[in-house]
């Protein structure tokens, strides 16, 4: 622990060490050489006059390096696998509902997707010793899914599309581990996994409606399968698009995926999907008929103009599909990004305009009505925790929070912006009453922490970077601007700030969210102005 008295100058470099996203340098290096740096220089040829000579100890040295480290450590035991299996459909799939559980079977040819569930399901099993067998499983996987993409991908459509899947949970789990070298993994492949997709044809997929009637038994039973496989792949790409915007506002930089030209058709109403058995799902479809309108044609932003406060019927159509709305409002924030990290996002601009009425036209799609913020009704109602998104994605269109990330450190001080940083983050602070309102309120109003959601965490820390940034200036040291603002504010300080890490401490199981409750530690211990300061 650094000493209190050393806090104050040392914070940014403290805060950048401690930042979600930093690898050690001695950790880097040996990821990036593949062990020591001693073996890396002895594979450099020596420079002789005009030409390099390469000895055969340089080849050998080469030849081992090519063929890469292997694990061949034994799996988990059957029960252990069958426990994570069982936990993941149980807990995680109802959040990211990319797997039609009631008629997934474990096949050969989708043995790395059931392997890439366990790894999501031992983050839920609550011990470390799990978590620590799930990073294990999805580092190998990783690596295998990699190797063994030119015989899925290429060459069996069935398992190339559960070979994605597999990837798209893998990803998932490296943005929830908490580990920075898994974060780094995740961005490096997420261009990857969307490059197989495009290859298999699956971001232009619609799921047409059967003719069901007079349909029973078996061969109801196999076109609900076939159904289900089809539905399956229309929500994989989804969870693509929705990777994409985590990371564009995760990382602050633009999007891969251009999240208002979606061709994939509507994902299938909520009741049709979580359908228990053939003839349910039946009942379901012949109730209500599923949209085959592609995502784009539902979207405000592609709309003639009309008042955000009254969607057309093409908005509405989205509204009995959770998982669509959910995805669209992935795609604001993805937009939302975007603009920002090209500085367009000025509050009196036209494109501060736009992604205002789109979210606001949003919330009369999906939300308006809906007691969101009950204790009795948030839970079982909104898996995915649609309206703490939503309150996400308006703080990243209020501020620019990669600048004030800088300004509490993220980069540490070895920054040229520093100053202007800082002079952003106290301005923004002390703008205005309704900012602060903007994501203060929602913090304090989820219900209690058997929370899985997972934008929780990222809400909870954007709540208190934008805390934080106005405490600490660009030399590291804390700042009293709080006290220096005009206008109608409420001082909450560092107390809030504990809040926040408490809140984050409580959330469940994602390690991300301990990672930025540590962050918050120790700015809470960097703000020497508080009395009560535990040392």
């Amino acid at each position: 622990m650094v000493p209190v008295q050393s806090v104050p100058r040392t914070v940014n470099e403290v805060v950048r060490r401690s930042w979600f996203t930093h690898i050690s340098d001695a950790e880097g290096d040996d990821e990036a050489h593949g062990g020591s740096m001693d073996v890396a220089r002895q594979i450099t040829p020596s420079a002789a006059a005009d030409r390099y000579d390469v000895d055969d100890s340089f080849r050998n040295s080469v030849s081992l390096k090519l063929r890469g480290r292997t694990n061949d450590d034994p799996l988990p035991s059957t029960n252990y696998l069958n426990l994570s299996v069982q936990i993941y459909f149980a807990k995680f799939n109802a959040i990211f509902p990319v797997i039609h559980s009631q008629t997934f079977r474990p096949t050969p040819k989708n043995s790395l997707l059931l392997l890439s569930i366990c790894s999501m399901g031992s983050l839920l099993i609550g011990s470390q010793g799990a978590a620590a067998q799930g990073s294990k499983i999805f580092e190998r996987l990783n690596k295998a899914i990699l190797a063994s993409w030119e015989s899925s991908v290429l060459k069996d459509p069935a398992e190339a599309v559960s070979t994605i899947q597999a990837a798209l949970i893998g990803q998932t789990f490296g943005l929830l581990s908490g580990e920075p070298k898994h974060l780094a993994i995740v961005e490096a492949f997420h261009g990857t996994v969307i490059a197989w997709a495009r290859r298999c044809n699956m971001f232009t997929r619609t799921n047409s409606c059967p003719d069901l009637s007079g349909l029973s038994g078996t061969e109801l039973n196999s076109l609900w399968k076939t159904w289900a496989r089809s539905e399956e792949i229309i929500r994989t790409v989804l969870g693509l698009y929705v990777h994409d915007a985590e990371l564009a506002s995760m990382l602050h930089h633009e999007p891969l995926l251009r999240h208002d030209s979606i061709a994939l058709s509507v994902a299938a109403d909520d009741s049709v999907f979580n359908a228990p058995t053939a003839a349910a799902w039946k009942e379901q479809m012949l109730l209500r008929q599923d949209s085959k309108l592609p995502i784009r044609n539902c979207l405000h932003v592609n709309m003639e103009f009309h008042h955000y406060s009254q969607p057309l019927p093409s908005e509405l159509v989205c509204t009995p599909s959770s998982f669509t709305a959910y995805v669209i409002l992935h795609g604001i924030s993805a937009g939302v990004c975007e603009q920002q990290q090209s500085g367009r996002l000025d509050l009196s601009s036209t494109n501060f305009s736009k992604h205002y009425d789109t979210l606001m036209c949003w919330y009369f799609t999906f939300q308006a009505g809906k007691n969101t913020w009950s204790k009795d009704d948030v839970v079982p109602g909104d898996p995915f925790y649609l309206m703490i998104l939503w309150h996400t994605v308006f703080m990243n269109l209020l501020a620019d929070f990669n600048i004030l990330e800088r300004a509490i450190g993220r980069d540490g001080l070895r920054v040229d912006s520093s100053e202007q940083d800082h002079v952003y983050a106290v301005q923004w602070a002390s703008s205005s009453q309704a900012i602060e309102d903007s994501f203060r309120e929602p913090a304090l109003e989820f219900p209690e922490f058997s929370i899985r959601g997972a934008p929780i965490p990222k809400h909870l820390f954007g709540a208190a970077s934008g805390q934080s940034s106005d405490r600490v200036g660009h030399d590291g040291e804390p700042t009293r601007s709080r006290q220096q603002r005009s206008g109608p504010v409420v001082p909450l300080g560092a107390g809030m700030l504990c809040t926040l890490t408490d809140m984050l401490h409580r959330i469940g199981h994602w390690a991300i969210a301990r990672k930025f409750a540590a962050i918050l530690e120790m700015l809470v211990r960097a703000d020497t102005d508080e009395d009560w300061m535990l040392t």
